[in-house]
């Protein structure tokens, strides 16, 4: 199970708000001067998105809490996500080669057009049937 430490910010109904801390390695981390990645996080920053989560735990404004999602949904779907549009990519550039017959220019935007439509389909397919297994689940308060 993924987790991370929140802290609810809000409630709404039988539901809680609640942020992500930010917990960063980098600051106890050997390499932190020479570690591009560390840099990378100063320079970008990091922006919170307020969760929605269901409020099984009777949370109040301020509590912390553990979130977590399932390694196996968050994996099934990260596939969805990277592998179905490159599939798609690959054969309709396949496809476009092996039917149209035509330059690498066609089979290139083809591919491309491949690549667009299982973006979309995949998008449809995550909101559909991941909705509910990729929701954060409070797993407990922390004191």
């Amino acid at each position: 199970m993924i987790e991370e430490l929140a802290q609810v910010t809000g409630l709404r109904g039988d539901k809680a708000i609640v942020e992500i801390l930010r917990q960063s390695g980098c600051h106890s981390c050997e390499m932190k001067g020479s570690c591009g990645t560390g840099s990378l996080g100063r320079l970008i920053g990091f922006k919170s998105r307020p969760l929605l989560i269901a409020n099984n735990q009777r949370l109040v404004v301020g509590d912390r809490v553990i979130i977590g999602l399932a390694d196996d949904a968050y994996m099934l779907a990260a596939s969805l996500v990277y592998l179905l549009p490159l599939a798609m990519m690959l054969l309709f550039a396949i496809l476009a080669d092996v039917l149209l017959q035509s330059g690498d220019a066609a089979v290139a935007i083809t591919g491309v057009v491949g690549l667009g439509v299982g973006i979309g389909v995949s998008g449809r397919i995550a909101r559909r049937y991941f909705h509910q297994t990729l929701s954060p689940q409070t797993i407990r308060r922390v004191s």
